[in-house]
């Protein structure tokens, strides 16, 4: 059902699926890093509602394939917990931390080789610590740099 969606949507663009909580957001936001994976194209994973390990499970099978693989956590230091960055998760200091993710957002896209596919997963969670005005402007900011 999603391989058909995913194969629609042209270069170059960003997609912003709205949904139910619990909807069927997820599964198309990550058979769409799965497929960039599978092509090995750059793929970036911004996690801001679970901690990085369970959301990088399902991607895991292949390390090979992972070396174009990176995680911003913006989860865990924001949940209390203190951990270093690794090879594959670099961590700010939570949902709110714009300009953090913004600054990695740029540090990878110059040192990760094109295409890129970046997802965002949960945009919830970010408006409840930004304002939506402030959101905005960071996403029009992030794209323009793709």
């Amino acid at each position: 059902m999603f391989s058909e969606a995913l194969s629609l949507l042209p270069d170059s663009s960003a997609v912003l699926a709205i949904g139910k909580p619990r909807g069927e957001k997820s599964l198309f936001a990550h058979q769409f890093l799965e497929e960039g994976i599978r092509r090995k194209e750059s793929v970036i994973y911004v996690v801001s509602n679970t901690f990085p390990e369970s959301a990088m499970q399902r991607f895991v099978h292949d390390a090979k394939g992972m070396r174009n693989f990176r995680v911003i956590d913006c989860y865990t230091l924001h949940s209390g917990i203190n951990k270093i960055d690794e090879s594959m998760v670099l961590r700010v200091s939570g949902p709110y931390a714009l300009n953090e993710i913004s600054i990695l957002l740029t540090r990878l896209l110059r040192s990760m080789r094109k295409p890129f596919r970046i997802v965002f997963d949960s945009l919830s969670t970010f408006l409840l610590h930004n304002k939506l005005n402030i959101i905005q402007e960071f996403l029009e900011l992030n794209i323009m740099k793709l």
